[in-house]
């Protein structure tokens, strides 16, 4: 079982869905240690059938590598939007 399989277990048990924002944690689960420990470079929001990866330019080129995920772009100049 993968470490995403293991958070959608506990989240069909409990949970609706789950924000991810601390980089040790973000790193444990997609397996890209490129994000800073020190800035708020990216977030993972994990549902019950989907899986997201927020963060800016700089990180959309390898964001969009990470398997399972679908890269959301972020910056202070566009609306959030799923």
């Amino acid at each position: 079982m993968t470490r995403i399989q293991k958070v959608k277990k506990l989240l069909h048990k409990n949970f609706d869905a789950i924000l991810v924002s601390a980089t040790a944690n973000i790193i444990y689960l997609t397996g890209f240690a490129g994000f800073s420990e020190h800035e708020r470079e990216a977030y993972l929001l994990i549902t019950k059938t989907k899986n997201y990866i927020f963060t800016d330019g700089r990180y959309t080129e390898v964001a969009r590598k990470i398997k399972d995920f679908k890269l959301i772009e972020i910056s202070s100049g566009r609306k959030f939007i799923l």
